[in-house]
């Protein structure tokens, strides 16, 4: 029998072909923070339009552009673009808990020191039908959660809202950080003649 896989949930991932100078990484773990459920974040939640940033952007931006066209593969004069961005710190013992980014299309998180061995994004699933079956082994179609390990450097994108999450890093010594981002678009979608017009600027 064929199966097919109608409809998939689009996860890019990407990486940095270079390491962070020493003045990105510093400029990115001492921001001043404060405290989010079972983690911390920056203060600043525009960090990417920080000049010291901007080489950073232009990469995580080049990505987002390549993944939009892919997955949306927009009719001309619509772009994306990043609006909110900020660092998350998880220290050890601490978690992130299960959520998805509002009034945001795609969404992002960037490596910036993490334990290449222990760390990775959870990506859930509301149960189908509310029925849960035993299953020998998981996989695509039967699994409510999926992981994705993560190392430095490395840029995962997925819809907005997908609810994902941190488990606690309990097996970690050092502070697992990652900057976040949001989206929006720009342009004219929809057609006035179908009354679904509407300009984003």
């Amino acid at each position: 029998m064929r199966i097919d896989g109608l409809f998939p949930t689009p996860v890019g991932i990407s990486k940095l072909e270079r390491d962070l100078t020493d003045s990105e990484k510093n400029f990115l773990l001492s921001q001043g923070t404060y405290p989010n459920t079972g983690n911390l974040s920056s203060l600043d939640t525009y960090i990417l339009n920080k000049p010291e940033l901007s080489d950073l952007k232009s990469f995580i931006q080049s990505k987002l552009n390549e993944y939009f066209d892919i997955v949306y593969t927009p009719n001309g004069g619509v772009e994306i673009y990043m609006t909110q961005s900020w660092v998350n710190y998880t220290k050890p013992n601490e978690f992130h808990h299960r959520h998805n980014h509002a009034n945001s299309i795609v969404s992002g998180v960037f490596y910036i020191d993490v334990e290449h061995q222990n760390d990775k994004i959870y990506f859930h699933r509301d149960m189908p039908g509310g029925i849960v079956i035993d299953a020998r082994e998981y996989h695509q179609y039967n699994c409510l959660t999926w992981f994705v390990p993560v190392e430095n450097n490395l840029l995962i994108l997925f819809p907005s809202n997908m609810v994902h999450s941190v488990e606690s890093t309990i097996n970690n010594v050092k502070t697992r950080s990652s900057l976040a981002f949001n989206t929006f678009i720009k342009g004219s979608i929809g057609a006035d003649e179908s009354m679904t017009g509407l300009k984003l600027s």
